[in-house]
């Protein structure tokens, strides 16, 4: 089955036919073509990294994909790019291993719960997860918006402060 995207603007992943067979599956599940083209992006920069260190997939550790990561945040992408490509990255090493090529996943994955006794652990992805905080606006900026809306023509518009 051809893919929905072309494959062969990505130089690395072209030439690896486990990367090709995994995008082909994830498509027969019916995944977006965006979504593949984002997996596929995120595969081409990995496996783009391990050419560069003279390593291959089949043998790479955590120790390539932290530099991998590391270099991705050196690159300074956004968070939620970062947690999408690690995730790729994961579940291309998890067909890997359930294929057979690999003994075991490289990729951590992270909200598992370990027991030390009567201790537990929830372990920590590569990558945490960031939450940005609502903005609170501060009384000069609550002056300013109570002030402009008072001099609103329209009473539907108008606010007032009630004692």
């Amino acid at each position: 089955m051809a893919l929905r995207f072309n494959v062969n603007r990505y130089e690395c992943l072209a030439g690896s036919a486990h990367a090709r067979a995994w995008l082909t599956m994830r498509e027969q599940f019916g995944l977006a073509p965006n979504t593949l083209d984002a997996y596929a992006r995120s595969i081409e920069s990995y496996l783009t990294f391990l050419q560069t260190q003279g390593h291959t997939c089949e043998a790479s550790t955590q120790a390539d994909v932290g530099r991998w990561v590391n270099e991705l945040r050196e690159r300074d992408l956004a968070n939620a790019t970062l947690i999408q490509r690690v995730t790729a990255l994961r579940l291309f090493f998890e067909y890997l291993v359930e294929e057979g090529v690999r003994p075991r996943n490289p990729v951590a994955l992270g909200g598992e719960f370990r027991y030390f006794g009567t201790t537990v652990i929830r372990t920590a992805g590569p990558i945490r997860r960031l939450y940005k905080l609502p903005w609170i606006p501060t009384d000069a900026e609550w002056e300013r918006l109570l002030s402009s809306t008072a001099e609103s023509i329209t009473p539907r518009s108008r606010c007032r402060c009630w004692p």
